[in-house]
């Protein structure tokens, strides 16, 4: 019994032993320090660059130079003296209608004393005029070819004749330009106006010429003219 005894003791102390060498802490030695925690721990990736946005921001700054350039016209990138020039007016400062009118040099020939037409006596209404022409002294800044209606109207603006012309003001600012206008019948008394269209926008009309009636039986008036 005794041995026995003697032999369980050695096998649980040896037992024990090895338990606490197990749970014997290890030696102390340099321990690494843990570095605090930063901000940017905590943010993650916010704030950090992004190439991404860093390419937005240099095409906003493109953009932005770009639109300065083109504020003379709001949105369009056209230097403000050429969007002055597209908006300036051709000037009709002048005119005159007489059977046959010549160009030559830099403007219309002026018909011999008498020539000119103001007046037209008619004897009976309507009446036809033969061939004419009409020059017209028209001035403009474009430097370039304008497309022009011409129109021969009533008082009350009906229309009597009209003709579509291109006038070229390229390297020059006066042009002297003339139409020749078929025979035509005229229905009323009273004054007739020769009307400007540029590109489609009416600009100007002056007196072209009157036509009375030697004899003058009651005539009815003019009505108005259709809109």
């Amino acid at each position: 019994m005794r041995g026995r005894t003697t032999t369980s003791m050695a096998v649980l102390c040896g037992v024990l032993a090895g338990g606490l060498a197990v749970a014997a802490p290890p030696k102390k030695g340099k321990e690494k320090k843990e570095q605090a925690p930063t901000a940017q721990d905590f943010l993650g990736d916010f704030g950090k660059d992004d190439p991404n946005a860093k390419k937005g921001e240099d095409l906003n700054k493109a953009l932005s130079g770009a639109k300065k350039q083109g504020a003379a016209g709001g949105d369009d990138l056209a230097p403000r003296s050429e969007l002055q020039q597209l908006d300036t007016n051709v000037t009709m400062n002048g005119l005159f209608a007489a059977p046959k009118i010549m160009v030559a040099g830099n403007g219309c020939v002026a018909p011999k004393a008498g020539g000119v037409v103001k007046v037209v006596d008619a004897p009976d209404l309507p009446f036809t005029l033969n061939e004419f022409s009409v020059c017209a002294h028209l001035q403009s800044n474009r430097n370039r070819a304008v497309q022009v209606t011409f129109k021969i109207v009533t008082a009350k603006g009906r229309q009597v004749a009209q003709s579509e012309e291109s006038v070229d003001f390229a390297g020059r600012k006066q042009v002297d330009h003339v139409v020749d206008f078929p025979s035509m019948p005229f229905a009323y008394e009273g004054k007739y106006y020769y009307r400007m269209e540029v590109e489609g926008v009416m600009v100007t009309q002056q007196e072209l010429f009157e036509i009375k009636l030697k004899n003058r039986p009651a005539q009815p008036a003019e009505p108005a003219a259709q809109p």
